[in-house]
Formats: structure tokens, C-alpha cells, sequence
């Protein structure tokens, strides 16, 4: 383009542009480069309205104009406004540019004035009409045009700019820009014989031999033709001037046919076809959905008016969704886990979607036209759906995507439209932003850890075809087509994207949330210029999307399908049948394992008397898929799949934290610390790396191409530690070789050139010994700075002495103005402008804009009047006419919308009248802000400059000033001052002497200020640290004429009551008496040494440090129960005070016979299910101590079970239904066993009402019921605390079912406020029959189903002491004569209001934290806005039965009570006033008094029992005490029933002997009448069993074996006289020395009795005596 008809453009824009013509004079005197007129303006091919010109931004000096003295800039809407070329963030090398707008750096592009200037000679800008959008440069980044050359690319007509290749290229493209290709440029390369050449529009290039010699190349061409691939190269040999001309053609270079010319096939053209938006039947506001934990709000962006959803009893929303069609919420609660639905227009009733196999739902997106709900589950990594239009076969359940492809799945978005599903991974090893398609399939990774990091919400533009996303590590929004091109960060790097969560885009706008900020924020789409707060002051935001009329609009091939199960769409107009989970696809039909049909209820038949692995099996034996269990629907037919759906265990392949938490496997030993307590990532194995691999320093492996990257991928920093010592890669013979970091090499003409372009800074190093080239001019020493010649006297000092600014001729001629652009040149305007009758020149669109631009009147003329039009026609409803308010646009139907969504692409209107005569409509560009109400477009250099541009004032209302005081930037306290607008400073820098502050403030008026001292550094030393004290040490100058004192404060973190120690010289104080493992702030006040200041200058240093871990106090509350024959399960609570982490526990156990033992558990659960060999009818005596990482507890109190080991509860057998009535059912089964009775419960469909359950001791029973309904019942055995199995039956009466209350009616009594008076009419029935009514209310489900809560023969009643400022749900049923009927068809919800009398709400009553005999009382009022003027507080000790009454100030919510040891409280709350209503009484257990231990029963002889303990050493709050012995006759002890002693030591003696067994226990009471828990409890049986039915039995044995032993008595007695006498006679013979011979008497003596003595010897001496 030549001449002057290129000049477009207002007088103010182009005033600086380059004109030769219009500047000749002056270009005269500056170079004759051209003979010919030219601009320096360039119009982007194939799009209206884009152009790039250049500007001269400074006069030259002397004879020249050079690139120096130009900048480029671009517009996108005729000229209308000018902005400077976006710079790219990064280049070629992937090393950050450091150039932004903001910096006044930007991206300048080379034209014909660079083209013909002799030191440059660049090529041209390149674009085509058969490439629209792709544009290709010679550019510089910098101030002006002067630097170093690249080439830069564009895919969105110079929205974006990427660097693709370093230096001088000519460039060319073909085949509709499918190809690129660039060969050197002679001019500063010298010749070559390569070609380059990109088939990704310059991401990548490939190089091919064209020549076998080297060329001086002039210029590179392409054949005629739009879809050429032929590119033509002239130039000529080096040693001499021959020209040669070589041809290339690539046709055979590209690898895929999957686009080649205009047409798109594979059935894309649908991407790009308008969409088709129906006219609303009925218009609903725009609005914002969010979740907030606890609750789902929406925020009305037409109203502005912020509501909360009437959707109760969460816990912990995640994720969230809305189908339009049928004003349905969904959300996932991932602390109930947990997929729910409430439905607003057919009686807001929730329902519970999916409740089994959940871990942590955090993503969920509707496909609005398939009705399937995707949800992505974070914990057993899976992508999984169900259909929303169907409530049996468990919804269809499927799972897209397992663990095989996902890690840390996060966000989830749908395309049903293009058949696309998007989500977000943040992985640590692999985070990811992904694409599939709704099946599952093709699945690919967009943008990997190069560009994300902690990737959270994801959205599409369904009018852009864009995907966003947020990332919470990297701080920014990023944005990129479907396929992944285009990226670009929108945001990055301020202040509202601390920890972006969730993101939605909505028009020309994006909406997103933050967890730092607590608010949802908006802003541009495409340009970040500032930010609108849209609500502040939200705490525990979640998900966040928008809702509107033209959003889920579209179809999809779905709608022709014939899938019996499940559809989704695909790309390509295409879609795909799925089965649900546990059904297989063959033929397009959905079989059961092992290739079975399906029944016709869609239940799979047994295979092998068994059902698969992936299947549930019913008490029939049915087979059904495990994902139809616990769906709320009877899938089996006898409704077992609907019974014991509680909480879900982990899967046996999940980690579980110490927490209790479950993980997946491999997210154990990742590097990652996703378990609470870190356990995931204890006792990890060291990897051991490959050869392509860095090991890290904590045992990690990484790729060694991260090494010295710039980022901490060992995530201990050791890959970026020495970087400098790596062998750098080599460099081409014409580059310079950095020593360290990513980018190595640089050409070597940029060495010492004033600019670091090495990471390192090498390139600026050793400059002294540097050498320029020809085209070079040396600044000289010291640094030897190479520059070119050019930059030689052109007015700027590039050298750092001037020295090339020395010596120059200056010449400075007067310019003349340039002539004003609004004036037509040849008589005409130009092509974008209106001329007026004066013939003066306006833009196109002030014509009919209700001005007077032309100054004539003319631009005015031939405009519609709005006055004459037809009358709007009337309606059959009328509808009020509201007046639009400024800058709004008045619809047909009467709704007012905001002007600026007019001609915006979207039906706004009802009757979308707002799209209609646009043609002629101009949107605001990219370099516009568009004003938020009318429309109105202003440049973007005005934004947020304190000036409101825009009529509405909207310019300055998204800027950075009016962001919410989040936890980043607070106020300054107390012992700061604000400086530099927003940063806080310690007072102590005041007048020191050094400037802190940019502005100096700090260190003016100092003469009037006086100095404030701070101590600045503290710390906390180690070896002073344990659980009750803190040694903290501080550090602080001290001038030699000045002497300080110091005054050490503490206070608990969290807390606002601060303990300061006496004033001190020493700079150490330890902190004692101090609670263990609890976090402590720190500071240290200052004074000057006798000065009159008392409390010193206020500090401005905080520490905070904690104490070790001490003693934690014993588990309570332990329940012992016995399960079966042979476990028993042992519960407990937590410790109140854990004082430290607690890592497990240890329960213990004994009977009176054995010695303690004790079981150590593994984790920290309070729960076990002891199955040792328990013997039976032996008392067990349970206590469970905690462990933390250094110390143990005190045992807790012993709890007591006698051990059945004898009952083995089995199920009932042969259960039946024995009889049906119109009002009873007769039920009858048989039991194999011994059992105390059965339990019979009944459960029936909604909306009947839960019924009681019944005990019955026989095999058989009648029930009671309604007739004509339907009843599952549940009996099982018990006996004593034993529970037998379930067994199940269904049965229904016959007759007529019970009538509904249709016309219930509901009113508030408003002068109680908590009294509501219902009334209903009798309703009508076959039978005439006495009603009972029953009245049942509550606020939740629960309650309103269970049970009546008034029963009543009237057909009115009355409820009242309500709960005030609640919602409660009222229903009426019949509940008699003939059973209980269901409830009225039409529920009335009525909302109470303040009751001065009503009591409040939420008592919670807790041990004092410091404290354990105080008793913190808290609550709230009964309404939120209410506060009475004084609360009684009802105080009731159980043992005592004493009672007190404490009054409260109403201004106070809580009260600490002194209590005693052993107390059992009840307290209740009331109001002051007089007779008003008390609360529920809520139970405390003061800390029990410990029993006396090891108790011993020894019986006597005389039958009574001496009874032994050990006496308890316990605290001296516990007073005087005495002990209480319990007796009670056999094997068991009823404290109310049994004998009390009172004794006031051990032992004990118990003489009453009328049974055979009698158990024993004691237990301590107070003064005070407090008693301990009992002792365990000691059975023992008499030694002395009399009676007087016996005593012959005893006497007559005793009377023989008397007899008997006097008869042996009498024997030996006459025997041993005997023995005397024939002893006496031998003593009295003599020895006869002759004969040797002795003689006897032996004439008494028998013959047997005769001794017979053969002789004596001499030596053996006979002595008598």
C-alpha cells in the first residue's frame, strides 16, 4: 500500500505516524531511500478493520531518521484506537522476554521504511486472505525498532505474538499457512544451502538440503496458488554473480490429510457452524452458582441480590452443578460422600443420587443434553457418570476413566456439543490439563508441568470454543482453544489470584473465586485490565459456575441413538452406547458376565450358583451390579440391595493414613504429603536412578533435563543447587556459549552489548578483550561494548560515555503540523467513515447515535424513530411497565436489560429482539474497555487512572485499589506505619537515618518525631523447649548513650489475652508453666532505662513457637459390648487433652483368676474387635491408654462384661407370611437355638411414616397395619445384649389404602412467634370410620418421618414452644383405627419467628481447656438477630439431685461452672424472662472418681466372706470419703437392688449366708454424696454348703467309722501288753558263762511268742536297762 489513501486514522492517533508524503520536506532532509510515496502502514489480510503502522516516537538528530526514532503499533478497529504490540513472555529458548506494556516494552515489527533502510533491509509483514489470522514479522522487543531481530508469528491477527526464529529471515507461507518456511538472510549470515521449514505454524521447524553449494539468497516466494506447498528461492553464487533459482516443494512433508484447504472433514465443520439459541418461554435472571461448604447460594447478576439455596443438612460441597431444564441442583458432599439432588419445582424434595463407592468427589459437570452427571472422584482417581433422568438400575452408573490414566483428577468440564470432556490433574509427578472424548476415549494431555503445576477449576467458552483454567501454585488463569493452541495466560502475578479455586466464564467476562480473598471476582475475558469484586466476605468457597438463558442450548447425535443404556456424543456429529458398570458391550447390546442376557428387570441370573466379582448378589439370588446397591431404588425385588447402606470401608489396594483417611496406593512415597499426619511419606525406600536421571537429595528421581531448570522439582531444591559447575551444551561456530542456565547459546553479536542475555550474565563478562565486527562500532574500553553503526550520531547515547553521540553534525528544520484527519483528502473520506453534507469526515458509527457530530445535523438525519413505532402487543397476564433505569435497554416483554449486552452474540431478551439490526454494530477490540452498562468503548490506557471515562463510572470500579482487604494485605497494626500505599513498616524505622519507604517518608519531619525502639530479632532456643516451657532470646542494638529494659509477653496463638513478665535488662526469659504441645505468640516490649513510659514502645516482631508434647489425659467414655459368641468390640473416645499427636492405642484386659493383658494397637482409631479365647461366664475387666509420640496416659476407667460364650445367634429359618388382612399381616418363622425374644421391625415406602418395632418372646406374631400397603420386614434373635443376623420378608395388606390429608393447612401464630395452629379437612374413605390424626413436623426429613409427635381426634391442633428461627416442615396423617396411613399429600413449611421466650440453640457443654473441674457452657441465640437481656442457666447434679439456677448477662454466649469430681450434670438454658421455655438438657460427666482396685472375696470356714482392696491415692479436691460395699446373691450385682455397707477401710466382712453365690463390688462416695464408678465385680461360692434334709446322711457314716476305729484301738492296746511282759521276763533271766546258754520262763508264753536265741557275742555286750 502506497500513497496517501493508507492514512486511516483520527488526528490524535496519527498525528506521529510515518508518512513520506505528508513529511516530505522533512524526509527529504533526512534520506532518499525511496522515490516513490509510502506509509508505514500495513493492513492484515483476509480480516476488516486491523492494521500495523509505525510511529515516530522522538526527532532525530542531524541527517537521518532511523528505526531508533519508531515503534509499531496496531489496531483492530479502523484506527478508531491504537495500542502498542503485545509483547510474548517468553522466546524461542523458553527463557523469559522481561518485556510488558507496563515496563513501556513492547514487540515492533519491521515495514517498508526498515525494508529499504540500508542498515537493516528486513523483509516486510506477511499475511494472506486465505490464512486469516496467521501473521508473520520481522520484529525487535524493546522501546523502538532499533535492536535485536527476530521473527515473530501470530495465529490471532496479532492479538498474541510468539518468537520463532532468532535473527534476519526471509519468510514465506503456503497451503493456507498449513506450511511456513525461512532461509537466511544473506545480509548478515552470509549464503547457506538450508531451508527451513514448520508445519505447526512455527512451534516447531525442520531443516532440508536445497543446494549442493552454498547461496547468497535475495528473496523466497511462493507459487501461485492458495494451496500451493511449491516455494521458489533466487540468489547466486559467492564467487561470482550468477543467478540461480531453486524450487521446493513440501507436499510430501505433511503426515496427516486431516484438513487440506477450505474444507474441514471428519465431520468439524460443526465447530464452526453459528449456533442456534431458541427464543425463552419463560426468561430466567443470569446468576452465579457457589458452594460454601455448608451451603449452596446464588448470586443474581441482574439484581445484584445474593440468596442461599434451600438445600439443608450439608456438611462439605465440593462441587456442584444445575440442569436449567428442570431447575435441579446437584452437588457432591464429600463428608457425607455422598451425590445429591434437589429439584425445585416438584416439592423440593433431596434426593440421594450415589452414596456407595465415593472417596472424595471434588469435580462434577452436567451434560445437559444426554442427562449424565460426570463426576470426578479425587481419592480412588476416577471419572465416573450417571443418568439424571432415571432412578433405577442404579442410575446407570459408569466409569469413564480409572487410575490407569488419572492421578489427582480435580476439575471436570463438558463439551456436549463437540463431544468433549476437560479436566485437571495436579499430580506431582504429571499435572496436567486434559481432554477426552465423553466416552473415555482419545484421551490426551494439553498442557503438561511446563505450563501447570496445581491446575483447579476448569470452564469452556461455549461461545469462543476456549477452555479456561485456574492454577493455585502458579497463580494464574490460563486460557487456549479445544485442541490446545492458543495459550495464553490471562491473568498472572496479581494479587487476585493468590489461590484461585473454581472458574466460570459468562459473555466478555470470566468469574472466578479464591480461598485467600474469600470473594468471587470478574474481569475481561481476553485482556486482564483490572478486576470487579462481585461478593465479598465469602468464606470457604468452593465450586463456582454461571447459569443463563443461551447457555445449555445445542444437540448432539444422542438424539437419533437407539442405546438401550447409556449415550454420549462425540466429535464428529458421532456418539457411543455404553453399559453400565458390571454389564459388557457386544453388538451394541449390554450382556451380563460370562455373555447372559439380562433379565427383564435388568438383573443378572446366577452363574455357577454364584455372582460375579462385580456384582452384588440378592437374597434372592439375584445378581445386580454393585453400583445399583444402596441407590434408594429396589433393584432386587426384595429390597436386600437397599438394607446396611452406612458408611463404605476403604478398598483393600488404599493406603489408610494414620487419620483414617484412604489414599491410593501410589500416592504413598510420591514426595507428597497428602496425609494429615505424613505418614504417606515415612519409611519410603531410596530410588535408585537411572543414567538419564538426577538423584536427589531426598531419594527422588527426576529427569536430568531438569537439572538447574529454575524450578524445585526434587521439592528439597538440590536440582538447583551448583548449577554453575554443568557442562555446557556446544553452540554453532556464529554463537556465544553461556556458562550456566536453560538458554546456552546467543548469537555473538549480542556479547557485551549492555544487555544480559545469558541467564548467568556470561555474555557481559570478559568484555575487555572483546572484538567487533565490520557492521560493529566499538564504544572502547573498559567494557569494549560492541554497537551497530548505524546507532552511530543517532541522537541516542548507546555507548556509556556518549562516546558514539561524539562529533556529530546536527541539523534541525521546522516540521510542518499535520493536517487534520476529520477533513476529506480528494473530495472523499475513507472507506470507514460518513461524510457529512459540510462535507467533513465522522466515524461511521456516531451516525443515529443522538448527536450532532457533523455539526449540520446531517449524521442524524434518516434515523428510525423510535416514537412511531407499532404498539407493543398485549398479553392475557398483565404485566406491570417498569421504567429502565439509565443505561439499560428495554426489551419487548418489558425487561430490562444492561445496554452494553446488546449486539453481544447472546439472546438476551426474550424474544431476542436485543440481536436483532446488528449488522452494523461494532464491538469494542481488544484495546477497548467495553463500559460494563451502556456499552459504551474507551481505550484502555484510561482504565483504573482515577477518571470515570464511561458514563456508567464502570472504568473504575474493576481497578486494584477496590479489591477487599483480604489476609494478604491487612492493615497496619499497632507498632507498624503504612508506607509506599499498602506495605507496613516497624515503627523503629522512623528517623534512623536510611530511607525504607520509595517515597521517603520515613525520613522526613524527623525533628518532629520522636525515636521508637523495637526489638527486631527473637528467636526460640531448642534446647529450652519442652512441654511446659520456652526459652525465647532476642537481639538488639544498643547505642552507647542509651540503656533499655525489656519486658517479655506471651500469649496462646489464637487467643487475645497477653501475660507480660517484669522489665528486665537481660535480653533471654523462659516462659513457664506453659500447656504442652500449644502454639505460643511471642514479643518483647522496649522501653529506655528510667523513663517515665510504663508499658514501653509498642513491639512490632512476633514469634511464635510451640511447646513439646507432654502426658496426655486417659481415654474416656469406653463401652464394652460383646458382639457374638466370641468378639467383643471396645470403643472409646479421644483423650480431651491429646497433648501431642496421638499415634495409637492400647487396650488392656483381665478377669479376678488372670493377670492383665494388654493388646498395643498399630493406629490411632477408637475402636477395636478383640477375638481372644474369652472363657464364658468370667467377668472381663476393660481399660484402653493412649499413646502420643513420647508419652502414655493414665488408664481409663474400667468398664465390666460378663463373657456369654455359650450363644451363637444364628438367622430365623422357614420365615413366612402366615395370614393378610385388610389390617394385619401374621408372621411365623422357626428358630434352632436359645433366645430371649425377637426383634420385629417394619419398614414401609414414603410417604408412609416410620413405625415402631416390636419385641415379641414367641415364633410367631400379628402385626397391626394399614391396608392396601406395602411393608419389608426385618426379624432377627437376641439374647441378653446379643443381635442375632437379619433375615427379610415383604408383604402387603389387601383392601383399600388409607386416604392422604389433602387441605392441610399451616398457620404462624405471629404474637408467639414459635406457636403453629393447624387445620385439615376429614377426608373421605370406603369405610365410615373414628379418625386418629397424627401431627408429625420437624426441620429435616428425619424428624418429619418419625414419628407423630401429636395425636389428636380434631380435625385442628395446635403446636407449640417451637424452636424460633427455624424452618419446619409440618404433615399430617391418619394413625388410627386401622394403622398408620401416609402422610398429607401437600407439606406446609413454616418459618418461626422471635420468641422472647423460646430457648436457645446449639448448648454445648465442654471441659475447660486449662482447667479439667470447670465446665464451659456455650450457645447461641435463638435467633441470629436477636440478643435478650439475660439468660438463666439450669444446673442439675444427677447423684445429688441439688439443682442451681445462675443468671446471665444476655451480651454473653458462654459460662464457666467449678464441678466436682464424679458430678453428673444436667444443663439446660433459658431465657430471663418470666415462665420461658428451658432447653434439652445436654449430659456432662465431670472427670470420675477412680474406684477401688483389685479387689479379692476370700469365704471363711463359718461361711462369711472377707472382702479386700487396694485403696486410691485421689486428688485432694475430692474431699472426705467412705466406702460402699455392694452385695447382691448370684453371679450378677443391680447397683439399685444390691446390699450397701458403709466402711471406712478395707477389709470388709460379710457373715449373712442364705445362698450358695454371691457377687461383690465397691465404689467410693464423697461427702458431697458423689460416687465413684463401681468396682469390678467379684462372684464367689460358699465353702460351707449345710442343710437339714441332709444330717442323716452325714451321721450315720460319722457313727461307723467311729466304731470302727474304737475296735483298732482296743487291738493294739492288748498287743502291746503283751509285748511288755514277754519283754520283762527276758530282762530278768541270767547268762550262764558254762554253757553259753541263756534260760527263759517260757511257761506263759505261746509258742509264737518264744524267742529263739542262738548265742551272744563277747564283743556285742548286752546292756539292760
Amino acid at each position: 500500500m502506497t500513497g496517501k489513501s493508507t492514512v486511516t486514522a483520527l488526528r490524535k492517533a496519527y498525528e506521529a505516524i510515518l508518512d513520506t508524503l505528508e513529511n516530505q520536506q522533512y524526509c527529504e532532509a533526512k534520506f532518499h531511500m525511496s522515490e516513490d510515496a509510502f506509509a508505514d502502514v500495513y493492513k492484515v489480510e483476509g480480516l476488516s478493520g486491523i492494521y500495523i503502522a509505525s510511529k515516530i516516537t522522538s526527532k532525530g538528530v542531524g541527517s537521518s531518521l532511523g528505526p531508533q526514532h519508531l515503534a509499531s503499533v496496531i489496531t483492530f478497529d479502523h484506527g478508531a484506537t491504537w495500542r502498542p504490540i503485545q509483547p510474548p513472555a517468553f522466546d524461542v529458548e523458553g527463557q523469559s522476554t522481561g518485556c510488558t506494556i507496563y515496563k513501556n516494552c513492547s514487540l515492533h515489527l519491521s515495514q517498508k521504511f526498515c525494508q529499504l533502510h540500508p542498515d537493516t533491509r528486513s523483509v516486510n509483514i506477511l499475511s494472506s486472505k486465505s490464512t486469516p489470522g496467521i501473521i508473520v514479522a520481522t520484529g525487535v522487543l524493546g522501546k523502538s525498532l532499533k535492536g535485536h531481530y527476530s521473527v515473530y508469528v501470530s495465529l490471532d491477527a496479532g492479538l498474541t505474538w510468539r518468537q520463532t526464529l532468532r535473527d534476519l529471515y526471509f519468510f514465506n507461507m503456503g497451503d493456507h499457512g498449513g506450511i511456513l518456511t525461512a532461509v537466511k538472510y544473506y545480509k548478515n549470515k552470509g549464503e547457506t544451502r538450508h531451508i527451513l521449514y514448520s508445519i505447526n505454524e512455527g512451534e516447531d521447524w525442520s531443516e532440508t538440503i536445497f543446494h549442493n553449494e552454498d547461496i547468497r539468497l535475495y528473496g523466497l516466494m511462493t507459487e501461485p496458488g492458495e494451496n500451493t506447498t511449491v516455494f521458489t528461492m533466487f540468489g547466486s553464487l559467492p564467487e561470482a554473480h550468477q543467478w540461480i533459482i531453486v524450487k521446493v516443494d513440501f507436499e510430501k512433508s505433511f503426515q496427516s490429510d486431516m484438513y487440506r484447504g477450505d474444507l474441514c472433514i471428519g465431520g468439524f465443520e460443526s465447530h464452526y457452524l453459528p449456533d442456534q439459541v431458541p427464543c425463552p418461554f419463560q426468561e430466567v435472571d443470569d446468576f452465579i452458582l457457589f458452594a460454601q461448604r455448608e451451603r449452596i447460594s446464588r448470586f443474581n447478576l441482574i439484581t445484584n441480590k445474593l440468596e442461599e439455596l434451600p438445600v439443608k443438612n450439608l456438611k462439605n460441597v465440593i462441587a456442584i452443578d444445575f440442569d436449567m431444564s428442570t431447575n435441579c441442583v446437584y452437588w457432591a458432599d464429600i463428608a457425607l460422600d455422598t451425590i445429591g439432588r434437589q429439584c425445585f419445582a416438584n416439592g423440593s424434595k433431596v434426593e440421594v443420587l450415589v452414596s456407595t463407592d465415593l472417596a472424595s468427589i471434588e469435580g462434577m459437570a452436567l451434560d445437559w443434553i444426554s442427562k449424565t452427571l460426570y463426576f470426578v472422584d479425587g481419592v480412588r482417581s476416577k471419572i465416573g457418570l450417571i443418568r439424571t433422568d432415571i432412578n433405577h438400575g442404579g442410575r446407570m452408573r459408569r466409569t469413564i476413566l480409572d487410575s490407569r490414566v488419572l492421578h489427582k483428577p480435580r476439575g471436570i468440564a463438558l463439551h456436549p456439543q463437540h463431544g468433549y470432556m476437560f479436566w485437571t490433574d495436579w499430580s506431582a509427578e504429571n499435572p496436567s490439563v486434559n481432554r477426552a472424548n465423553l466416552d473415555g476415549t482419545n484421551n490426551i494431555t494439553l498442557f503438561g508441568r511446563d505450563k501447570v503445576e496445581w491446575p483447579n477449576g476448569i470452564t469452556i467458552d461455549y461461545v469462543a470454543n476456549r477452555i479456561y483454567w485456574v492454577d493455585a501454585r502458579r497463580d494464574y488463569i490460563g486460557s487456549s482453544d479445544l485442541h490446545g493452541d492458543g495459550f495464553l495466560k490471562v491473568v498472572s502475578d496479581v494479587e487476585v489470584v493468590f489461590h484461585p479455586f473454581a472458574i466460570a466464564v459468562f459473555k466478555n467476562d470470566m468469574y472466578w473465586d479464591d480461598w485467600k480473598r474469600n470473594s468471587i471476582f470478574s474481569a475481561d475475558k481476553d485482556i486482564f485490565k483490572g478486576v470487579d469484586v462481585i461478593v465479598k466476605q465469602l468464606p470457604g468457597l468452593m465450586d463456582l459456575k454461571i447459569f443463563a438463558h443461551g447457555v445449555q442450548i445445542g444437540t448432539n447425535a444422542c438424539a437419533n441413538s437407539s442405546c438401550s443404556h447409556i449415550c454420549v456424543g462425540l466429535p464428529k456429529n458421532k456418539f457411543a452406547c455404553l453399559c453400565p458398570d458390571g454389564l459388557i458391550l457386544k453388538g451394541g447390546k449390554c450382556f451380563c458376565p460370562g455373555n447372559v442376557a439380562p433379565l427383564a428387570n435388568m438383573t443378572c441370573p446366577l452363574v455357577g450358583n454364584t455372582c460375579s466379582s462385580d456384582h452384588y448378589g440378592c437374597g434372592n439370588g439375584l445378581c445386580i451390579p454393585k453400583g445399583w446397591r444402596c441407590d434408594g431404588e429396589d433393584d432386587c425385588g426384595d429390597n436386600s440391595d437397599e438394607i446396611r447402606c452406612g458408611a463404605q470401608t476403604c478398598p483393600p489396594s488404599f493406603f489408610i493414613c494414620g487419620d483414617g483417611k484412604c489414599l491410593p496406593h501410589y500416592w504413598k512415597c510420591d514426595y507428597d504429603t497428602d496425609c494429615a499426619d505424613g505418614s504417606d511419606e515415612k519409611n519410603c525406600p531410596k530410588q535408585n536412578c537411572t543414567d538419564g536421571q538426577f538423584a536427589c537429595e531426598n531419594g527422588r528421581c527426576i529427569s536430568s533435563k531438569w537439572r538447574c531448570d529454575g524450578e524445585n522439582d526434587c521439592r528439597d531444591g538440590s536440582d538447583e543447587r551448583n548449577c554453575n559447575s554443568d557442562a555446557p551444551s556446544p553452540c554453532k561456530p556464529d554463537e556465544f556459549q553461556c556458562k550456566s542456565g536453560a538458554q546456552t547459546c546467543i548469537p555473538s553479536t549480542w556479547k557485551c552489548d549492555g544487555e544480559s542475555d545469558c541467564r548467568d550474565g556470561s555474555d557481559e563478562l570478559d568484555c575487555k578483550n572483546n572484538t567487533c565486527s565490520e557492521i560493529q562500532f566499538s564504544c572502547g574500553p573498559p567494557n569494549n561494548r560492541c554497537i551497530y553503526n548505524t546507532w552511530v550520531c543517532d541522537g541516542d547515547k548507546d555507548c556509556h560515555d556518549g562516546n558514539d553521540e561524539q562529533n556529530c553534525t546536527v541539523v534541525s528544520p521546522d516540521l510542518p503540523k499535520p493536517p487534520s484527519h476529520f477533513i476529506p483528502r480528494n473530495g472523499t473520506c475513507q472507506d470507514w467513515m460518513f461524510k457529512c453534507k459540510n462535507d467533513r469526515c465522522i466515524p461511521f458509527w456516531w451516525k443515529c447515535d443522538g448527536a450532532d457530530d457533523c455539526e449540520d445535523g446531517s449524521d442524524e438525519m434518516g434515523c428510525p424513530n423510535l416514537d412511531n413505532l407499532p404498539p407493543l402487543p398485549t398479553t392475557t397476564t398483565a404485566k406491570p411497565h417498569i421504567v429502565c433505569d439509565n443505561n439499560q435497554y428495554e426489551c419487548l416483554a418489558g425487561d430490562c436489560i444492561f445496554s452494553s449486552w446488546v449486539c453481544d452474540g447472546m439472546f438476551d431478551c426474550p424474544g431476542g429482539e436485543d440481536e436483532n439490526n446488528c449488522d452494523d454494530y461494532k464491538n469494542c477490540t481488544t484495546t477497548q474497555f467495553k463500559c460494563k452498562m451502556d456499552g459504551s468503548c474507551i481505550s484502555l490506557s484510561v482504565v483504573c487512572d482515577g477518571v470515570f471515562d464511561c458514563p456508567d463510572g464502570t472504568d473504575e470500579l474493576s481497578c486494584m485499589h477496590n479489591l477487599p482487604n483480604g489476609p494478604a494485605t491487612p492493615s497496619c497494626s499497632i507498632g507498624l506505619f503504612p508506607c509506599d500505599g499498602g506495605s507496613c513498616y516497624p515503627l523503629s524505622v522512623l528517623c534512623d537515618g536510611k530511607i525504607d519507604c520509595r517515597d521517603g517518608y520515613d525520613e522526613t519531619n524527623c525533628t518532629k518525631k520522636s525515636r521508637v525502639y523495637q526489638v527486631m530479632q527473637m528467636g526460640v532456643d531448642e534446647r529450652g523447649i519442652n512441654s511446659t516451657s520456652l526459652l525465647l532470646y532476642w537481639l538488639m542494638p544498643t547505642p552507647s548513650d542509651v540503656k533499655f529494659e525489656f519486658s517479655p509477653a506471651i500469649c496462646k496463638v489464637g487467643e487475645d489475652k497477653w501475660k507480660s513478665e517484669n522489665w528486665t535488662e537481660d535480653m533471654t526469659h523462659e516462659f513457664s508453666n506453659l500447656h504442652p504441645f500449644t502454639k505460643y505468640n511471642m514479643t518483647v516490649h522496649v522501653r529506655i532505662q528510667n523513663s517515665s513510659m510504663s508499658n514501653g514502645f509498642p513491639p512490632a516482631k512476633y514469634f511464635i513457637a510451640s511447646t513439646s508434647e507432654g502426658v496426655p489425659s486417659e481415654p474416656w467414655n469406653v463401652t464394652v459390648k460383646q458382639r457374638n459368641g466370641s468378639h467383643i468390640l471396645v470403643s472409646w473416645q479421644k483423650p480431651v487433652q491429646p497433648n501431642g499427636v496421638i499415634t495409637n492405642y492400647e487396650i488392656c484386659w483381665k478377669s479376678q483368676n488372670s493377670s492383665d493383658i494388654c493388646l498395643l494397637l498399630t493406629g490411632n482409631e477408637t475402636s477395636h474387635l478383640l477375638s481372644p479365647e474369652f472363657q464364658h461366664n468370667v467377668t472381663y475387666t476393660f481399660w484402653v491408654i493412649g499413646h502420643n509420640r513420647k508419652y502414655q496416659s493414665n488408664q481409663s476407667h474400667p468398664v465390666r462384661l460378663l463373657f456369654d460364650g455359650e450363644t451363637n445367634l444364628s438367622f430365623v429359618k422357614e420365615l413366612k407370611v402366615q395370614n393378610v388382612t385388610d389390617e394385619s399381616i401374621s408372621l411365623s418363622w422357626i428358630y434352632e437355638g436359645d433366645a430371649d425374644g425377637f426383634n420385629v421391625v417394619v419398614h414401609t415406602d414414603r410417604p408412609y411414616p416410620d413405625l415402631p418395632s416390636t419385641i415379641t418372646k414367641t415364633n410367631n406374631i400379628t402385626l397391626k397395619l394399614a391396608p392396601g400397603a406395602n411393608y419389608h420386614f426385618e426379624i432377627n434373635a437376641f439374647k441378653k445384649e446379643l443381635i442375632g443376623p437379619v433375615s427379610y420378608i415383604s408383604a402387603s395388606t389387601t383392601g383399600n389404602v388409607l386416604p392422604k390429608i389433602n387441605t392441610l393447612q399451616a398457620i404462624l401464630l405471629k404474637e408467639v412467634g414459635t406457636t403453629v395452629k393447624l387445620s385439615w379437612e376429614r377426608p373421605k374413605y370406603s369405610r365410615k370410620l373414628n379418625w386418629m390424626y397424627g401431627i408429625y413436623y420437624g426441620i429435616n426429613q428425619e424428624q418429619l418421618f418419625n414419628k407423630p409427635m401429636l395425636i389428636t381426634l380434631n380435625e385442628t391442633a395446635t403446636v407449640a414452644k417451637l424452636d424460633a428461627c427455624e424452618i419446619y416442615t409440618f404433615a399430617v396423617g391418619l394413625v388410627g383405627p386401622i394403622g398408620y396411613g401416609p402422610l398429607s399429600a401437600n407439606f406446609k413449611q413454616v418459618s418461626t419467628s422471635m420468641n422472647e421466650k423460646a430457648p436457645p440453640k446449639k448448648i454445648q457443654v465442654s471441659r475447660d481447656v486449662d482447667n479439667p473441674l470447670k465446665m464451659k457452657v456455650q450457645w447461641l441465640p435463638s435467633c441470629p438477630s436477636t440478643q435478650p437481656k439475660s439468660y438463666v442457666i439450669k444446673v442439675a447434679e444427677k447423684s445429688t439431685t441439688q439443682t442451681w439456677h445462675i443468671g446471665i448477662n444476655g451480651t454473653s454466649l458462654s459460662h464457666v461452672f467449678n464441678v466436682s469430681y464424679g458430678g453428673i450434670y444436667d444443663v439446660s438454658i433459658a431465657t430471663g424472662q418470666y415462665n420461658a421455655t428451658y432447653s434439652k438438657p445436654v449430659t456432662y460427666y465431670a472427670p470420675p472418681i477412680l474406684p477401688p482396685f483389685e479387689i479379692r472375696v476370700m469365704s471363711e470356714s463359718n461361711g462369711s466372706y472377707i472382702v479386700y482392696w487396694q485403696e486410691r491415692q485421689l486428688p485432694e479436691y475430692v474431699g472426705p470419703y467412705f466406702y460402699e460395699v455392694l452385695v447382691q446373691e448370684g453371679n450378677t450385682l443391680n447397683e439399685t437392688t444390691a446390699e450397701t455397707f458403709v466402711v471406712n477401710k478395707p477389709p470388709f466382712v460379710y457373715t449373712n449366708l442364705s445362698a450358695n453365690t454371691y457377687t461383690f463390688a465397691v465404689r467410693i462416695k464423697t461427702g458431697k454424696g458423689l460416687k465413684s464408678v463401681t468396682s469390678e465385680l467379684i462372684s464367689k461360692v460358699s465353702e460351707i454348703q449345710t442343710s437339714t434334709a441332709n444330717l442323716p446322711a452325714i451321721i450315720v457314716p460319722s457313727l461307723l467309722v467311729l466304731i470302727a476305729l474304737l475296735a483298732a484301738i482296743t487291738f493294739l492296746v492288748v498287743r502291746n501288753r503283751r509285748l511288755q511282759s514277754s519283754f520283762t521276763r527276758f530282762a530278768n533271766s541270767h547268762y550262764d558263762t558254762r554253757s553259753e546258754a541263756a534260760t527263759f520262763d517260757d511257761s506263759s508264753l505261746e509258742e509264737d511268742d518264744s524267742p529263739h536265741i542262738r548265742g551272744f557275742s563277747d564283743d556285742e555286750p548286752l546292756v539292760i536297762a
